[in-house]
């Protein structure tokens, strides 16, 4: 009798039930063909390439048994008596500084942007933290607009290829109707928008382990990925982190020439929660 894929791997089933999720599928930013993500960042990845997938799995099975372990043993140090905090009165409450009322992830992108400018090596995955953040529909929407206008405003300062600003221009355009008011015929305008950006950057390259498409304009590529997360919602987070990637310009490491677009970033998300606040 076949064994189910829970028992068989009990370690990945915790972790996408629990702490995170999984991605399979060669990622040229990371040269691995199977990697484990969560809120900040990757803490595994595996080798380029496998013999078989189930080899894959077998090493991301052991890969996150040995990070749960190693995580379990990091809390256990950070375990120390604290002195009892006094209870606040309600003016002392009512003083809390509206930083503290931001999520969690928008902090985190700060911290970004400091361990870059201490030279630390920032992994370019610790952007899954806009993931949580695009989880909301109406804050997913707000996100893609602002990414897809900020590349097409640097398509407009380097003067490129008109053809790729009259693209993305016309995808903008469509969009923003949408997210007010997602009819079907909108749906289906903006698909057609879709299929144009896809078409103009849809040339590829075999390699050793596979097909890799041609990018020539990122920026397009941008607007093109914030567009899938408009008209699919489920998949927004994933395709908003994608786009975030493409936005800071980075492929595997941030740098401190990505500081500025992260802090792009980091200030919509403020922007966004102080108007909903």
């Amino acid at each position: 009798m076949r064994s189910s894929f829970e028992a068989a791997f009990p370690n990945i089933t915790r972790w996408v039930k629990e702490s995170g999720t999984v991605e399979i599928g060669h990622d040229p930013h990371t040269d691995s063909f199977i990697r484990a993500i969560d809120e900040g960042g990757m803490p595994w990845s595996g080798k380029s390439r496998y013999e078989t997938v189930d080899d894959a799995f077998q090493d991301l099975e052991n890969g996150i048994s040995a990070t749960i372990g190693t995580r379990k043993r990091s809390a256990k140090r950070r375990v120390s008596s604290k002195p009892s905090r006094t209870t606040k009165t309600p003016d002392q409450r009512k003083r809390k500084p509206p930083e503290d009322l931001l999520p969690r992830q928008v902090r985190k992108l700060d911290k970004i942007v400091e361990a870059i400018r201490h030279n630390e090596n920032v992994d370019v995955t610790r952007l899954t933290v806009v993931k949580k953040l695009c989880e909301n529909p109406d804050a997913a929407g707000a996100f893609a607009l602002f990414l897809a206008r900020k590349s097409q405003e640097r398509l407009r300062e380097k003067k490129g290829k008109e053809r790729y600003r009259q693209l993305a221009s016309r995808a903008i355009r469509e969009m923003k109707p949408y997210l007010d008011d997602p009819t079907e015929e909108r749906k289906w305008q903006l698909l057609s928008r879709l299929k144009e950006l896809v078409d103009e950057q849809n040339e590829h390259e075999w390699i050793k382990w596979g097909a890799v498409r041609k990018i020539k304009s990122w920026d397009l590529l941008t607007v093109e990925r914030t567009l899938r997360a408009v008209l699919r919602r489920d998949e927004a987070p994933y395709w908003l982190y994608q786009a975030a990637r493409d936005h800071v310009g980075s492929s595997m490491n941030l740098t401190k020439e990505s500081i500025p677009r992260i802090e792009e970033i980091a200030r919509f998300w403020r922007r966004y929660f102080k108007i909903k606040a």
